[in-house]
């Protein structure tokens, strides 16, 4: 298996609930997931916002994600490098 890694998903607006959250936690609950509820600009509108995982200050990968991705069969195989 991969190493742990922190993942990036936005959850602006109403059209997704905080089930989808949940879903994706529990699919990869080894990963740290990074939260976006509210825009990192203004002029950033909802799922655009997920671009702000590629400026992280990080050395360490990244995973940047939709919230309404289905996961399934060997999935894990996506996290593994």
């Amino acid at each position: 298996m991969g190493q742990k890694m922190d993942i990036v998903a936005v959850r602006i607006g109403d059209k997704y609930g905080p089930e989808y959250e949940t879903y994706l936690e529990n699919k990869l609950p080894e990963h740290n997931f990074i939260w976006m509820r509210e825009p990192y600009h203004p002029s950033v509108t909802l799922q655009w916002n997920k671009m702000w995982g590629m400026q992280m200050d990080t050395d360490e990968p990244i995973c940047v994600i939709d919230i309404d991705i289905l996961l399934v069969n060997d999935y894990q195989k996506v996290f593994d490098y």
